[in-house]
């Protein structure tokens, strides 16, 4: 790279303003972040409220028409798991009041539940003969006056969403331009302020690399004069000031080793989060301020035993983990976070582990282990994971509704005859709905796996079973694109306790993919093979393989590698991942004999 190149990229101040830029623009997304999070966040509990309000209401009024019909037993039980119900959802209405007049319906909605509850208590103490009569002259009117009540808490929150959402758009789109505005007038400055100031100093400048040269060749008695250029004598003082103290340094390797030392401990109390030097014996060697403050550390400590438990086992396991293959232990994600106790309250700490190896010899001499403090960054990404579910929730009722519909007006016993461009568009509509039916229970089960609430019903599975379940899953899609799905033997594998639907899941998803991948005319390998203490799957196509630096990206959510006819949604991969950790185990890719991917599983016996 040219000399005037280096020194435009070298011009930070003249590039302030791009900094600014960027600065306001992630403030700006992180603002409409939050904007976008409040739509949902001030009336979705209302909705949720009302709509379970007038659930509870319609069970009740089967109740009494049960009774009515002489099923005592099933009205009361009706009766006693939903009128609880619909108090607590009423409660949680009138404490989340949001919007203007909602108090008052509200209110309304307590006086008209106080009224059909009486109601309700007077048509059962009614005679039989008296209880019809009264249903229909008392008791459903009150319904009504409730049902329609809570009608009104639901569509003026729901208007309220709405019409919060648009103001959204309209903010960002004007946020957008501002933003776009003001980067363009930004670069235009700091290119022509960099252009300008790379001329001026390009001469100058080489008196400064020669002198440079010869205080790296220990000529530390070399001297800058003065440029009359304001910027360069700045350089120029810098430049004699650094030399002066090189050769005092010089003068002292005890004194410039202890300021060293300084300087390293200063750099690591600078950080937030706490940090730990320790031995290979795993004793203290150093810690930060925010060690001994969070982790009650003294600064005279030379062993971990004042460390919460929990804490001390992940810093240990990351400490040994180092050891063992000499090279930094980073965490991929969430899994090893530790939670616990500090003097700041409630913290969440993600282990980073680094080697300490001698300068000289190259050997590992100690680990610095930094917790990183990821409480806010683990909120963010729960609140993620819920709005996902939460949204898959939504979905999944009006998507269903739809499929039907789509379903009754290709049925011509109920439509009648249906053909020409209609049917196209009809059929293409139903497989749109069955494509996002899938997603959506795709979001929920990954939603489920990552919070823990599947339950794994493990019982004794045979592996080569197994694999002709998942050939005969993808045998269609593998015939649509002239592809052979074979299984390969690699000898008798025992059989092994897992979640067979979960496993065979995990496994169609990973054979799927290795189909969409496999050219026309080619083959999918599917194998188990018997390993120590557990079973690895494996799923060989003759496709394109996967890059080396994509092996890692490709099982994270929505990450959908190129070459494929029908790449998906990208959640397939995850999902497999997710199921092989919920079984202790683990998934990878690498490449197959046969020259494509080699995609494979690891189960535990």
């Amino acid at each position: 790279m040219k000399l005037q190149s280096r020194i435009l990229l070298a011009q930070l101040p003249a590039l302030l303003v791009m900094a600014v830029m960027l600065i306001f623009g992630g403030v700006t997304v992180e603002r409409l972040g939050e904007q976008g999070r409040s739509v949902l966040a001030e009336n979705y509990r209302s909705v949720l409220a009302a709509e379970r309000m007038k659930e509870s209401l319609e069970r009740l009024d089967s109740a009494a028409l049960f009774r009515i019909a002489g099923e005592t037993a099933r009205a009361d039980a009706l009766v006693e798991r939903h009128r609880p119900l619909f108090e607590s959802e009423l409660r949680v209405e009138e404490a989340n009041i949001t919007e203007t007049g909602e108090d008052a319906i509200a209110a309304s909605v307590r006086r008209a539940w106080t009224d059909y509850q009486a109601d309700y208590e007077r048509f059962v103490a009614a005679e039989p003969a008296a209880a019809r009569a009264f249903y229909f002259q008392e008791l459903l009117p009150t319904f009504e006056v409730v049902k329609a009540d809570a009608e009104r808490v639901l569509v003026l929150n729901q208007d309220a969403m709405v019409r919060r959402s648009e103001e959204a758009a309209e903010h960002a789109l004007s946020t957008r331009r501002s933003w776009f505005a003001w980067s363009a007038l930004g670069l235009v400055g700091a290119v022509g302020l960099g252009v300008y100031v790379s001329r001026r100093l390009t001469g100058p400048l080489r008196a400064i690399t020669e002198s440079a040269e010869q205080v790296g060749e220990g000529h530390l008695e070399v001297r800058l004069p003065r440029t009359h250029v304001e910027e360069l004598d700045v350089l120029a003082n810098a430049f004699n000031t650094m030399a002066e103290r090189l050769r005092l340094y010089r003068r002292g390797a005890d004194s410039e080793l202890a300021r060293a030392r300084e300087a390293a401990q200063a750099a690591i109390n600078s950080l937030a989060d706490p940090v730990l030097v320790l031995t290979l014996k795993t004793d203290v060697r150093a810690t930060n301020v925010a060690a001994r403050r969070l982790l009650g550390i003294d600064a005279r400590t030379r062993r971990l035993d004042q460390v919460d438990p929990d804490l001390r086992d992940v810093v240990e396991a990351a400490h040994r983990a180092v050891v063992a293959e000499g090279r930094p232990a980073i965490p991929a994600d969430f899994a090893r976070v530790v939670i616990t106790e500090t003097s700041d309250g409630e913290r969440a700490f993600l282990p980073h582990a680094t080697p300490i190896n001698d300068s000289v010899t190259g050997e590992l001499v100690g680990v610095t282990v930094l917790l990183q403090d990821v409480s806010r960054l683990r909120r963010l990404d729960e609140l993620k994971g819920n709005l996902v579910q939460t949204v898959a929730h939504e979905l999944r009722t009006p998507l269903t509704s739809l499929g039907m519909a789509l379903h009754l007006a290709l049925d011509e016993r109920v439509s009648g005859p249906v053909g020409g461009k209609l049917l196209e568009f009809l059929l293409t509509a139903r497989e749109d709905v069955a494509r996002l039916r899938a997603l959506v229970e795709d979001l929920l089960d990954l939603s489920r796996i990552q919070e823990g609430r599947v339950v794994l019903r493990k019982a004794p599975v045979s592996p080569q079973d197994l694999l002709e379940s998942v050939r005969d899953a993808v045998k269609a899609a593998a015939a649509e694109r002239s592809v052979e799905v074979r299984l390969e033997s690699t000898g008798e594998v025992q059989p092994m306790e897992v979640d067979r639907p979960r496993t065979q899941l995990a496994l169609v998803n990973i054979a799927s993919n290795a189909v969409r991948h496999a050219p026309a005319g080619s083959t999918v390998l599917l194998r188990a093979v018997e390993l120590d203490g557990s079973v690895r799957f494996e799923i060989d196509d003759a496709g394109v393989g996967v890059p080396t630096r994509e092996r890692e990206r490709i099982f994270e959510p929505f990450a959908r590698g190129g070459g494929a006819s029908s790449p998906g949604v990208g959640l397939g991969l995850h999902i497999a991942r997710e199921v092989a950790r919920a079984h202790g185990g683990r998934v990878g890719v690498g490449e197959a004999e046969i020259g494509g991917a080699r995609f494979w599983m690891e189960v535990p016996r």
